[in-house]
C-alpha cells in the first residue's frame, strides 16, 4: 500500500503543477485516481500526506542573549590572583571557551585556594578541578597553548 500511496502523491504533484483552473480541484483529482484503480482509502491517505500540515522538524531554538555579560573581578579576586591569570580567564570567557557558570566556579576556586597568590601556572589544575569532562579540559588547555604559541611566533 505504501508504494501505491507514494504513486498517488506523485500524481498529485504532477496534477497540481499542471492545474490551471480553480474550483473543483479535489473532486477532479479523486475522480481521476479512482479511474486509475486506486482505492478511496489510499487516496485519502495520500491527500492527507500531500495536503496536510507539514511536520514540525524542530522547535524554535531558545533565544540567546545578544551579548555575554561582562566579567569584572572584585578587589578580593584581584588581590588573590595574578594579572596574567586574570587576563587568561577573561580571554577564555570572552572567547566563549567558558560558560558564565564555569567562569564563576573558576574564580571561586581561586578565592578559596590555600595559596597566597594563584598564578597562571595554576590554571591547568583549576580547569581540571572545575570542568569535569576530561576531553573538554584537554581541548580547552590545548587551545590556550596553541593560541599562545601562535602569539609568540607572530
Amino acid at each position: 500500500m505504501e508504494r501505491r500511496v507514494l504513486a498517488i502523491v506523485s500524481f498529485l504533484v504532477r496534477f497540481y503543477a499542471d492545474w490551471s483552473g480553480e474550483g473543483e480541484r479535489e473532486k477532479a483529482v479523486v475522480d481521476d485516481l479512482l479511474k486509475e484503480g486506486f482505492a478511496l482509502e489510499e487516496i485519502n491517505t495520500a491527500l492527507t500526506l500531500f495536503l496536510g500540515q507539514p511536520e514540525k522538524i524542530e522547535d524554535n531554538p531558545p533565544e540567546k542573549p545578544a551579548h555575554r555579560p561582562f566579567w569584572i573581578f572584585s578587589d578580593a579576586v584581584s588581590r588573590k590572583t595574578s594579572p596574567q591569570l586574570r587576563a587568561e580567564l577573561l580571554r577564555y570567557y570572552n572567547g566563549s571557551y567558558l560558560t558564565l557558570e564555569e567562569m564563576a566556579d573558576l574564580v571561586h576556586a581561586c578565592i578559596y585556594s590555600p595559596k597566597d597568590e594563584v598564578k597562571l601556572s595554576d590554571l591547568p589544575a583549576l580547569v581540571n578541578g572545575v570542568i569535569k569532562d576530561p576531553l573538554r579540559c584537554s581541548m580547552l588547555l590545548s587551545a590556550a597553548t596553541r593560541e599562545e604559541e601562535e602569539q609568540f611566533s607572530s
